[in-house]
This record gives structure tokens, C-alpha cells and sequence, in this order.
């Protein structure tokens, strides 16, 4: 079997070379997999070139962690803007060249910074736990696997929590906290598809009462005598933001838009109330008191999977 290297080939104006699989060990099988991703989508830094590549395998096949990448110079983050500004008329120039140069290096600094975290944490981790070491991630498919999706939908959000919840999601596939792979793709595909705000809200929907004591505020109270509370009110309450500019009713409909997503994702269980939802019945206790969790066993699991991971030494 060989690899080809097209693009490291390309900068050099040399005809694409052959590189015989023998040469890498199981261990740099998934630096391959990392590299494979770069060049395939377009971002790699420059500075990452073919002997840059290749050195870097060396390094890693003999050593029992992940040393980190070579790093990308400020000369190449700045040499697309460079070159976009020196097109007299860019907004007349090709379209896929304009925004290749524009974006590229912010897509190749998203993939450093997001490789670096979770080298970062596999290091730490290989530490405390027995047997994760860059060996057996390289021959775990169910991680490899998790790692292109999570990757792919890092490089598209510059997010934070969005990013937090790929990279838990990453390290607790390889801690095998999820081991069912068919459930690993759709949660990694959820985290793709929701927004920050989804993420806050449906924490708050697994704990109402937690939530508002962390936040130092007065607890919602229930009980069966007073009237449904709607679930946009709670999630007012928790996120004040949220009520900022509905004069004109759009933030109630745009929380409501994020319940909708929440329950046709089987994560959580309202009450249904005509057109919106209020607190079901099983979240009040039989006296009255604090709001109870509104997640399903899937919303649990869900959230679980995109959880700091404990690891104890």
C-alpha cells in the first residue's frame, strides 16, 4: 500500500512521490489519519512541510506520547491577508481564490489550536490511565472515526463551549465512557448541529434547581394548584439575555425554535400546552417545591458524553 503526498509534492514542483506504508509504525497511524485530514480539506499551515511531516512521524513512533506539531510561523497566518490586499480589485477575482485566502488561515489555526488541546489532555491522561497511549488510540477505529467528525465540526465553530463539548466528546470515546459507535456518531452530530445556546439550555432543563443555586438566585417553585408554568418563562428566568429585545415577540420564537430541536431530539419531556410547553406534571413534587429534571434517559446520556471526563490517578 502507498500514500501519496500530492500537496507536499505540489509546493516543491515535483511530480507527486510514493511513500511505502512500512516506513510508519502502528503508532503514527494516527498522526497519518490527522495529516490526511489537513491535507485533504486545505489547512494545513505551510510551515508544515513534507520533511516538517515526516520528522515529526519519526518522533512520535519512539516516544510513548504525543509531542506536539510543528508549529505554523506568524508569516504564514499572515500571508493570505497579504495577498488578498495586494489584489488591486479582490471582490472581482475568482471566488474560490478570494475565499481560500481569506479564510484559510483562520481554518488552519482552529485545526492547530484544536490538535494541541487534545494533545495536550491525551498527555495528561496517559499518565493516569493504564494503556492509553498513542499505540492503542492508533488502533482504535470507533476513536479514529470519532476524531474526523469531531474535528470537522471544530474547524467550523469558533465557539468555545461548542469546542468544549467536541473535545470531551473525543477524549471520552478513547476513555471508552460511550462505548456504543452508532450513538457516538449522532451525539457528535447533535453537538455539530446545535448552537451554544442549545447546550445551555438543555444543562438547565437536567438540573432547574442546581442551575439557579449556582447562579445565586431564588429557585422556581411549583406546585399542583398553581397555574403551568411555560418552559420559555423558565428559561427566561435563567438566561435574562434571552428576554433582551422581544418587543416583537421574535426571542420568545426563537426559544421556542430551540425547545422544538430539543424535544424532536428525543432529549427532553414537556407538557404540551396548545402552541408552546409548560412544566410537565412529573418534574413537580406532590407538596410543591423546586422544579425537577425535564431530560429523558437519552438527554442524560447525551450530556454525559460531552462531560468533562474524571479521571482518577
Amino acid at each position: 500500500m502507498v500514500l501519496p503526498y500530492p500537496t507536499c509534492a505540489a509546493r516543491r514542483d515535483e511530480k507527486p512521490r510514493n511513500l511505502k506504508m512500512s516506513r510508519f509504525s502502528r503508532i503514527s497511524a494516527l498522526q497519518s489519519a490527522m495529516s490526511a485530514l489537513s491535507h485533504a480539506c486545505g489547512w494545513l499551515p505551510s510551515a508544515l512541510d513534507c520533511d516538517n511531516v515526516h520528522s515529526y512521524m519519526d518522533t512520535v513512533s519512539k516516544t510513548a506520547h504525543l509531542e506536539p506539531a510543528p508549529d505554523a510561523a506568524a508569516f504564514d497566518y499572515g500571508l493570505a491577508i497579504t495577498k488578498v490586499a495586494s489584489i488591486a480589485f479582490p471582490f472581482l477575482s475568482p471566488g474560490i481564490t478570494l475565499f481560500d485566502l481569506i479564510t484559510t488561515p483562520a481554518r488552519s489555526k482552529r485545526l492547530s489550536d484544536w490538535c494541541e488541546e487534545l494533545r495536550l489532555r491525551f498527555n495528561d491522561f496517559s499518565q493516569k490511565v493504564e494503556g492509553m497511549t498513542p499505540e492503542a488510540l492508533a488502533n482504535s477505529d470507533a476513536f479514529i472515526s470519532a476524531f474526523a467528525q469531531a474535528t470537522q465540526a471544530a474547524i467550523k465553530t469558533h465557539l468555545p463551549e461548542k469546542r468544549e463539548a467536541l473535545r470531551n466528546a473525543v477524549l471520552n470515546v478513547a476513555l471508552g465512557k460511550e462505548p456504543d459507535e452508532d450513538r457516538q456518531q449522532q451525539f457528535l452530530a447533535l453537538v455539530d448541529r446545535f448552537s451554544e445556546v442549545h447546550l445551555r439550555i438543555l444543562k438547565l432543563l437536567s438540573d432547574p434547581a442546581g442551575y439557579f443555586r449556582i447562579q445565586g438566585r431564588p429557585v422556581p417553585n411549583l406546585n399542583h394548584v398553581k397555574p403551568k408554568m411555560l418552559i420559555n418563562s423558565l428559561v427566561g428566568q435563567a438566561f435574562p439575555s434571552l428576554r433582551k429585545g422581544s418587543e416583537d415577540g421574535s426571542t420568545f420564537q426563537f426559544t421556542e425554535m430551540i425547545l422544538g430541536d430539543l424535544v424532536s431530539s428525543r432529549l427532553v419531556a414537556f407538557e404540551q400546552n396548545q402552541d408552546t410547553w409548560v412544566v410537565p406534571a412529573y418534574a413537580i413534587k406532590a407538596g410543591g417545591g423546586p422544579i425537577g429534571k425535564m431530560t429523558k434517559d437519552l438527554g442524560d446520556d447525551f450530556l454525559a458524553f460531552i462531560a468533562e471526563p474524571v479521571v482518577l490517578k
